[in-house]
């Protein structure tokens, strides 16, 4: 799956057999993620740290993933169970993506998304 092609972005990102693979106009800042988290963090780093120019779908999409990986890390035998590094971790980046510049219509997708996962959100 890829999340930015060289088109519209600096930055051409895509889901592998071995992570996330990123590729750059600075090829110094090539990488390969191993998660999703680390790949959402990365590509935020590439846009506030380094002015790359990454769009806002690829980053709301590596969030997504990041989410859901989150949400199947705590199904322990079958059931879902509290964790609380875990939900703090959501909070966190649910809150993250309060604090950026967006559009309320990105905000309402990802409030959607996180209701689907059954994590649950305010606002």
């Amino acid at each position: 799956m890829s999340y930015c092609r060289f088109g519209d972005a600096d930055v051409y990102a895509y889901e592998c057999r071995d992570g996330i693979q990123f590729y750059t106009i600075r090829e110094e800042l090539d990488s390969l993620c191993k998660t999703h988290l680390e790949a959402y963090l990365y590509a935020k780093e590439l846009r506030d740290d380094h002015g790359l120019n990454v769009p806002d779908y690829a980053i709301d999409s590596m969030l997504c993933d990041a989410l859901e990986d989150a949400m199947k890390s705590i199904v322990v035998i079958g059931r879902h169970t509290e964790n609380d590094n875990l939900r703090e971790l959501v909070q966190d980046l649910w809150g993250e993506l309060h604090a950026e510049e967006g559009s309320a219509q990105r905000r309402i997708a990802l409030a959607d998304r996180m209701r689907e996962l059954s994590v649950e959100v305010e606002g």
